[in-house]
């Protein structure tokens, strides 16, 4: 949005070089006495100002829709994670519980081979 607003700023800044710029024209040509302040084309200059505004009007607006299509993809890639942070606990607990029926398995193993091997020795 920082971007967004550097170039916002930018636009009004070259905008206002444009309106200073086609003030000071008009200006310079009534004091140089080639035109009066009568013929100093208004009209024309508002104009443009609206053009301008709507370029601009449109930039902006190009630049939200920019701006909400990221927002839906980091919260779409937010989701994603989450689910597979989620999927991973669950992997987690399942090797744990797989690690203790394993631990409790080799115990019964051993208790099993000991018990044979008395049976053997008899």
């Amino acid at each position: 949005m920082n971007n967004n607003n550097n170039y916002v700023s930018t636009n009004r800044k070259n905008s206002n070089e444009v309106n200073d710029s086609s003030a000071s024209a008009a200006a310079a040509a009534a004091t140089s006495g080639n035109i009066s302040s009568d013929e100093i084309d208004y009209k024309k200059l508002c104009k443009q100002l609206l053009r301008e505004n709507e370029t601009l009007r449109k930039r902006i607006k190009e630049l939200e829709e920019a701006e909400k299509r990221r927002e839906q993809e980091v919260g779409r890639e937010k989701r994603a994670l989450q689910r597979n942070v989620s999927e991973l606990e669950e992997e987690l607990k399942s090797m744990n519980e797989i690690r203790a029926d394993n631990m409790r398995l080799k115990d019964e193993n051993a208790a099993l081979i000991r018990v044979i091997s008395k049976l053997s020795k008899n």
